[in-house]
């Protein structure tokens, strides 16, 4: 994404018109979380492993968007806590700026720093629970393209606390444009935390199936492989280039109880019910 300074206090990057969704999406759901889970925990979390600099311009236009840590931040019921995460030390700054200037009483946290090398200083700024402390963390992994995010951070989170996953999966995007480019290292055995894909695609490669959805199905088998509910087709969302309908990525929604799944479902249903999910 290219970048742009509107004016000296305000990063932004430049979005598709389609990324609206995916932002209404987070939206939706972050705020079904706070206000069904407000009384059932003692502390809920929100982390951001990509979290940019809170807005971005829609392409072609001069409309701004407020971005995933904005609207979690905008919910009626708040999170306790504020993780957001993102290597881009110029983009935490302005989203520091705005948090500070508009949300200061407001509990945040920031690491400037690349979430798969401080994945322990993550863990480390979600509360320790406890059995007369419940903590309950919901996690946007919005990823640049596939060798910015390991499954080993994915999988560290989830061993140490209680997380739900939304998960935007770089299916056709980066995965389906750059196969041969994937084949010839080791990005994906990181972003799947195995190497077992590669025999897995050696048998269907040639069975009219496209690179971008084996990724996908690989990823839910290895989330569901480490306790989450895995999905069915209906619980994807693809999200597609307008003007060409032309698909870009899938989202993924994560938990390990249904109750998450049925708030994924309902979000999914109030964003865009006509949507083509796969």
């Amino acid at each position: 994404m290219s970048e742009l300074f509107i004016d000296e206090d305000l990063l932004l990057s430049e979005v598709g018109e389609w990324s609206e969704r995916k932002y209404k999406l987070i939206e939706l759901y972050s705020s079904m979380f706070t206000s069904s889970m407000k009384n059932k925990w003692d502390c809920m979390i929100y982390i951001d492993l990509f979290c940019g600099s809170g807005y971005s311009r829609i392409k072609g236009s001069t409309r701004i968007t407020a971005t995933s840590p904005i609207l979690a931040l905008e919910t009626k019921v708040k999170f306790n806590k504020y993780i957001f995460c993102d290597n881009d030390k110029k983009k935490i700054e302005t989203l520091k700026s705005h948090i500070n200037t508009k949300y200061n009483l407001i509990n945040v946290e920031f690491i400037d720093e690349d979430v798969n090398l401080v994945t322990e200083k993550i863990i480390g700024a979600i509360p320790v629970p406890s059995r007369s402390f419940k903590v309950l963390s919901f996690c946007v992994v919005d990823p640049y393209k596939i060798s910015t995010l390991r499954f080993s951070t994915i999988l560290k989170i989830s061993e140490k606390r209680f997380v739900d996953f939304l998960i935007l999966i770089p299916s056709y995007m980066d995965a389906n444009r750059n196969i041969k480019y994937y084949l010839e290292n080791d990005y994906i055995d990181n972003f799947l935390g195995s190497t077992s894909w590669r025999s897995d695609w050696e048998k269907i490669k040639d069975k009219s199936k496209s690179f971008g959805l084996f990724l996908l199905e690989q990823f839910n088998d290895k989330m569901s492989e480490i306790g989450f509910l895995k999905l069915d087709r209906s619980e994807f969302v693809k999200i597609s280039e307008y003007s060409r309908n032309c698909p870009l990525y899938h989202l993924a929604f994560y938990s390990k109880h249904p109750r998450g799944k049925d708030f994924w479902r309902k979000a999914i249903k109030s964003s865009d019910p006509q949507q083509n999910l796969f």
